[in-house]
């Protein structure tokens, strides 16, 4: 398991807010030059991919403002579908909520 490997669920985390700050500092950086046209009920899903080493430090390898999801094989089927779902719970589902 992952966790363990990063030291505990503190490890994780820790990870996990990194990637988070790197999120923030790539849509921050290009912000001023992306066209968002924001509409009721809508939103846009990027794509982010990180490397994460042994020590726990993550990588950001590329971002993608249009992930193709269709091409990433039966390999991460499961981790897509997963994503999915938990789109559809953080997004879709407080916008159906009375």
């Amino acid at each position: 398991e992952i966790s363990g490997e990063l030291g505990g669920p503190a490890g994780l985390r820790r990870v996990k807010d990194e990637i988070g700050e790197l999120v923030a500092e790539c849509l921050d950086a290009v912000s001023s030059d992306l066209s968002f046209m924001p509409m009721a009920n809508c939103f846009e899903l990027f794509g982010f991919d990180f490397l994460v080493d042994r020590d726990g430090g993550a990588w950001l390898l590329e971002a993608n403002a249009e992930p193709d999801l269709v091409q990433s094989g039966r390999r991460l089927g499961e981790v897509i579908e997963e994503m999915v779902a938990g789109v559809y719970v953080e997004a879709v589902v407080p916008l159906t909520a009375a």
